[in-house]
């Protein structure tokens, strides 16, 4: 094979393999992408074009990968990822629940799932019961909507995910807003599944 000048090439080339070679052509140097059968049919195609071409890469192929590609293999390793991590989660809720009835009596049907934002995703606690029908009279004037919903992240170094536990609500005549809710935070240690409340 004809070698130019500065072109990178694929340590284990197979030449009875398709072959993928880039560069650049003509006065202009316009980019190229060309795919051949073999090694030898690049290099008739070399032959010909010979002072024409400027080669920067020529690999397998096979080992080209192509961005969706690349893309999807990588969302389904962070999808299996966040798919344990659920589940963690998931098994540790009647441990919360218990300690959220200890602290004010209250049982809850506690729930988790993903939601993406605009920089991050994250790991959302909720209850999907509406209490403001527990509030009394004055409350259910005051809440239309009262939602227990808690955003975490998960901190890589420490292997914890952090919960900032929230009330969120709406009022009757418009409007929301959202309060803390019995603790300031709360951190689930995802080594032993276990939760660590501060007040």
């Amino acid at each position: 094979m004809k070698k130019i000048k500065e072109t990178s090439y694929e340590r284990d080339l197979n030449p009875n393999l398709p072959i993928v070679v880039k560069g650049v052509m003509g006065a202009n140097s316009k980019k190229f992408t060309k795919k051949f059968k073999n090694e030898k049919e690049y290099e008739k195609w070399l032959d010909k074009n010979e002072g024409n071409v400027e080669i920067y890469q020529i690999m397998n192929e096979n080992k080209i990968m192509k961005k969706s590609e690349l893309k999807r293999l990588i969302n389904e390793v962070i999808n299996e990822s966040d798919d344990d991590i659920l589940k963690q989660i998931k098994a540790a809720l009647p441990e919360l629940s218990k300690l959220i009835s200890s602290e004010i009596g209250l049982k809850t049907n506690l729930q988790v799932k993903i939601e993406k934002g605009r920089r991050a995703e994250y790991y959302i606690i909720f209850d999907p019961t509406n209490y403001a029908s527990s509030t009394g009279p004055i409350g259910k004037a005051i809440f239309k909507e009262l939602y227990i919903k808690w955003s975490g992240e998960r901190s890589s170094r420490e292997n914890t995910i952090w919960f900032n536990p929230k009330l969120t609500y709406n009022h009757p005549s418009g409007g929301s807003n959202g309060t803390d809710f019995i603790w300031n935070s709360v951190w689930l240690n995802l080594d032993t599944n276990k939760w660590i409340v501060r007040k």
